[in-house]
């Protein structure tokens, strides 16, 4: 399976399902018609089809608060619009990202403004580019004239970021999606991670869609979560997070279109920490041939770029 079809059923693994029945079928004594799937199958559907995605377009939308105490919460809000392919295995991404980080000891900011492009070849090298960048609030100026020397440049991301402790998190969440592929399809396609409130049929720019209005099924979760080898972590924090949103599908090609939604993450240590997330994840032309382009220069990511990132707060 390919790493952005997993990261799309990683996100499916977060949220719940249990069927519930779709439309009822249709009795005919000349003509019988076959039942309508039930929200269960058509879930299934979805994942199953997943597995025979290759390449297409992700538009991604954040929206997200992170409470960190009682006094100090962060606000990001990222935009983020990918191709990738598997053959070669490859991956390009603008990424449009505004930042608010509050001081825990004090009642001063950092804002910030960041145009990025990142990559990723057949070889698994990560790499990014600074387009612009601007911060404000507390010598966000100073901040400036540092990075300013960076931009427009592509550097190689170390093979070690993962264990940067600032970003234990997302190797948390990357070794989950590690372990999760490596899951039979069969467990995967026939698990149940969400309950429906509501389906009804939309038509979207590609087809008729199933829209599936879903929140969290814990028991579901907590089932799978038992037979996937995850952060012990990761699964607390899945655990005690809610989900509602809807699900778009599509009708005859199966495809899962869209995921939109708000997820909350509560801390299972401390009742003030939580996350807020505002999402919406598109899939568009699935099995296209979608351009990507690799950086053919680069340089190795400045050590003191990273750590002025972690002086002030930006990957805490």
């Amino acid at each position: 399976m390919n790493t952005h079809a997993s990261h799309l059923l990683a996100s499916l693994s977060i949220f719940a399902l249990s069927g519930c029945t779709f439309f009822q079928g249709i009795e005919s004594t000349t003509n019988p018609v076959p039942p309508a799937p039930s929200a269960q199958e058509i879930i299934s559907q979805a994942i199953n089809t997943l597995y025979n995605v290759h390449s297409g377009s992700l538009v991604e939308n954040f929206d997200l608060y992170l409470h960190r105490n009682t006094r100090a919460s962060d606000h990001w809000t990222a935009t983020i619009r990918e191709n990738w392919r598997d053959q070669p295995a490859q991956s390009i991404a603008d990424m449009h990202i505004t930042l608010a980080v509050t001081d825990d000891d004090s009642a001063s900011s950092t804002q910030g403004i960041l145009n990025i492009t990142s990559a990723k070849d057949a070889n698994r090298t990560k790499f990014i580019k600074l387009n612009t960048v601007h911060f404000s609030g507390t010598d966000g100026h100073l901040l400036d004239t540092i990075v300013e020397q960076w931009l427009d440049q592509w550097f190689s991301l170390p093979e070690n970021i993962q264990s940067i402790p600032q970003l234990s998190w997302y190797n948390s969440i990357i070794a989950t999606i590690d372990n999760f592929k490596g899951l039979p399809k069969e467990q995967v396609v026939g698990s149940k991670y969400f309950r429906v409130q509501e389906a009804q049929e939309v038509q979207m720019s590609e087809e008729v869609a199933h829209q599936l209005t879903v929140s969290l099924d814990q028991e579901g979760i907590a089932a799978f979560l038992a037979r996937v080898p995850a952060d012990p972590l990761l699964s607390r924090l899945i655990t005690s997070s809610t989900f509602e949103g809807r699900l778009y599908i599509g009708k005859n090609s199966h495809y899962l279109r869209k995921i939109d939604g708000t997820l909350q993450i509560q801390s299972p240590n401390d009742a003030a920490q939580k996350m807020v997330i505002q999402l919406r994840i598109e899939m568009n032309h699935i099995n296209e041939n979608v351009p990507v382009a690799i950086p053919s220069q680069h340089s190795p990511l400045p050590s003191a770029l990273l750590d002025q990132a972690i002086e002030n707060k930006v990957l805490e």
